[in-house]
């Protein structure tokens, strides 16, 4: 049985709830997974999935090796089709229809176990992959949430907190993490710039942007959504010598102002976090869906994700409630 993490004040020990629901949620979310593969519902929705000839688009954060692995393994045995970004916008754009069971892969944010957790699996496999990367991140070496985690157990301060600092104002936000950087001393987790040349000259590599300063775009000025949009295109294309066509929007948050951007920009696909299939010629190219793999599930939840039967399970038991910050990075 593992240890239970917790804090000790004088002789007694207060438990972290937080790692004990983490434990638990793994466990019921993994067994319910396993139910709805083994009972066929997964098979069906995949049949569906199919005969429909909708295009499932995946984004990964920061995966374990493990865990990628296992995704591409399932999708591989059931014949699903790996389609890179270029083949997805022709698609999309030429009215052709997709072959059956695409799958494009993505991943955002840019971290530094990317490179030895996915790049391999994706040379062995010969599949293609999008990196998403946040530049500013790349440069600094952390990302602005982990500083946050770092300084509220470091100050034991609750306040602060990364739902409520994704729904400040742009601005006030960066000036915040600024002041909580210098309490907080972070090993990189983050690509380095050489990560990121290094990997698009992978033939499977694919690289978009992810933004500089990976900000919720809702709470930027539009000065800052242009900032945000053309400049890490900018600094993108000079470090690998290419140009960068592809964009996903930070935390899934958006207004629809950035599409005017995206298009003078140079950019032709932008990708959002809402968890649904692409329908050729259904969808705006610019707020292209994508379903979530989470990073700390189970192979039994994900392969669910996968075929959209998770969410679809949520909301038929879901009760009516308030809008929510989005958890998506």
């Amino acid at each position: 049985m593992g240890r239970v993490r917790g804090k000790v004040v004088g002789d007694k020990r207060i438990i972290h709830f937080g790692y004990i629901y983490r434990k638990l949620r793994f466990f019921l979310c993994r067994l319910l997974g396993f139910f709805l593969i083994k009972t066929g519902f997964v098979q069906k929705k995949i049949n569906k999935i199919k005969s429909r000839h909708l295009i499932t688009i995946l984004y990964f954060h920061n995966p374990s090796a493990e865990l990628f692995a296992g995704c591409i393994r399932w999708l591989v045995k059931n014949q699903y089709v790996f389609i890179s970004m270029q083949e997805l916008y022709d698609i999309l754009t030429n009215h052709i229809d997709p072959p059956v069971g695409s799958v494009c892969l993505t991943v955002d944010d840019g971290w530094m176990a990317n490179l030895s957790n996915i790049v391999p699996v994706i040379d062995r496999y010969r599949i293609p992959i999008c990196f998403f990367i946040s530049t500013g991140p790349v440069n600094d070496g952390v990302f602005w949430w982990s500083i946050c985690s770092r300084a509220k157990t470091l100050r034991a301060d609750k306040s602060i907190s990364i739902r409520k600092f994704k729904i400040l104002p742009n601005s006030e936000r960066i000036m915040r993490v600024n002041e909580l950087k210098k309490i907080t001393d972070l090993d990189r987790e983050a690509m380095t710039k050489e990560d990121v040349i290094g990997i698009s000259n992978n033939p499977y590599v694919t690289i978009g942007s992810h933004t500089i300063n990976h900000p919720c775009l809702n709470q930027c000025s539009e000065g800052e959504v242009a900032f945000e949009i053309t400049e890490s295109k900018l600094m993108l294309s000079e470090w690998i010598q290419k140009d960068v066509f592809y964009f996903s929007y930070p935390n899934g948050d958006y207004t629809g102002s950035e599409r005017n951007i995206l298009v003078k920009s140079g950019y032709l696909m932008a990708f959002t976090t809402e968890g649904a299939f692409v329908i050729p010629d259904c969808h705006d190219i610019f707020y292209l869906p994508r379903l979530c793999i989470n990073d700390s599930g189970s192979l039994e939840e994900n392969i669910c994700k996968m075929v959209g039967l998770w969410p679809d399970f949520r909301k038929f038991f879901a009760r009516p409630r308030k809008e929510k910050v989005r958890n998506e990075h």
